[in-house]
């Protein structure tokens, strides 16, 4: 677990599923246990707003109640692929 600039709890965790339709997907990580639901304007991206089954992401959280999970992303953004971080 990470301490983020504005003192917001950040992780790095995988991508669980992504609702491309919807604009929301899940992210797994040690620190939100049975994941953390993100919403698609939480995600920082420059060109495409979107993520994938499978990437990497770091991500700032809270302890929220939001669409059946106990975590909601305050930010996300990919690692990989070249991105921020990888």
């Amino acid at each position: 677990m990470l301490g983020g600039h504005d003192g917001a709890v950040v992780a790095i965790g995988v991508v669980r599923v992504w609702r491309r339709d919807d604009g929301w997907g899940v992210v797994d990580a040690e620190e939100t246990p049975g994941g953390c639901w993100v919403h698609v304007s939480a995600v920082r991206a420059s060109v495409h707003r979107e993520l994938r089954a499978g990437q990497q992401v770091r991500f700032a959280f809270e302890a929220v109640q939001q669409d059946g999970y106990d975590y909601r992303a305050e930010w996300a953004e990919v690692l990989d692929e070249g991105r921020p971080g990888a």
